[in-house]
């Protein structure tokens, strides 16, 4: 499993949406510029196609187990539906031997944890990290991959900083904007900036269909919905509001640095979260499930303290409707929620 790959449960279902498009080979098309990511079961590589000399990506995929192909066959059928400019875009699928070859849209920027890696871990940077307006952009791009996400009628159930690429996003420091003046910033500079954000939805392995019975719901454990950790009972209620509560969780964190909640293991230690991480994976299992347990309960009963947002009362009602513990107390739906961000812009 990767950064932060814990799931609860299988996630996702075994049957077929019978929406794979047909196999189109393309590698021939296309030369190899640079490795981006490798891995066991799957790699990415930047590539550009020789006749217009655009830039694609090309993830290789090789499922070992049949979880993993789950995954990859669900993935292939969601993403080719999705057609959004908050969605990344898949273009072609091909088998090669053993492996699942994608062609892919590339994407010139971080994920959001790679952003908040580099900010908070190699720079150091204390929170704000992004100015009223850029934060808003941000939430609000990411609402509307859900509004078209869930208007097709699927959900995402993997929502976190990982699967959100940007493009375009500074930090308060590099646009060199006062920090002290109000978070909702009205400077010129900012609002440029802000024009030239772009956020793309990705990995859609665990997705289901709404109307799909909710068996086995999965989802990273730091940014699922209580209603995901409640049981059998409370799964059966997961749906959109689900995925707006875990992208609250993934905003909250960028806003103030750390998951609404985290094990107390991490309590008082002064590292930030992120590099105590693989320590935390070494410990005891017995010790870990104790501190994992503890962690899910306070999501089930403990509200979510939003007043460590460094924003204005405002922004920080969203993000509390967003992540309310009830979910006929959060947005009635991703359309809403966009609706109020829009607001802001």
């Amino acid at each position: 499993m990767g950064f932060f790959d814990k799931f609860l449960g299988g996630g996702g279902s075994s049957g077929s949406t019978g929406k794979l498009p047909k196999e189109t080979p393309f590698f021939r098309e296309y030369e190899h510029v640079q490795d981006m990511l490798a891995g066991a079961m799957s790699s990415i590589a930047k590539v550009r196609h020789f006749t217009s000399k655009r830039l694609h990506v090309i993830k290789k995929v090789n499922p070992q187990t049949p979880e993993a192909k789950r995954k990859l066959q669900r993935e292939l059928e969601v993403s080719f539906q999705m057609q959004h400019e908050n969605v990344i875009r898949f273009i072609a699928w091909e088998k090669r031997g053993n492996e699942t070859w994608i062609l892919m849209e590339y994407v010139d920027g971080p994920s959001l944890r790679g952003f908040l890696r580099d900010q908070l871990v190699l720079r150091q940077a204390k929170p704000p990290l992004l100015s009223g307006r850029d934060f808003i952009t941000v939430y609000c791009q990411c609402a509307r991959a859900l509004q078209y996400v869930h208007g097709k009628g699927y959900l995402h159930l993997d929502v976190k900083p990982e699967n959100f690429l940007v493009t375009g996003l500074k930090s308060v420091g590099e646009t060199k904007v006062d920090r002290s003046k109000d978070t909702q910033v009205f400077k010129r500079e900012v609002l440029e900036q802000a024009g030239g954000i772009s956020v793309k939805l990705i990995d859609f392995g665990i997705s289901m269909r709404i109307d799909e019975p909710k068996v086995g719901v999965g989802g990273s454990i730091l940014y699922v919905a209580p209603e995901v950790v409640g049981g059998v009972q409370t799964q059966s209620q997961v749906g959109p509001a689900s995925d707006l509560w875990s992208l609250g969780a993934t905003m909250y964190e960028v806003a103030t640095g750390r998951p609404p909640y985290l094990p107390a293991w991490f309590e008082g230690k002064p590292q930030h979260w992120q590099t105590l991480w693989n320590e935390y994976e070494k410990q005891d299992a017995s010790v870990k499930k104790a501190y994992d347990g503890d962690m899910l309960k306070k999501r089930i009963s403990t509200p979510v303290d939003v007043s460590k947002a460094p924003y204005s009362d405002a922004i920080r009602g969203v993000l509390k409707k967003c992540l309310e513990l009830p979910m006929t107390r959060r947005f009635t739906s991703s359309a809403a929620l966009v609706s109020e961000l829009e607001k802001f812009l």
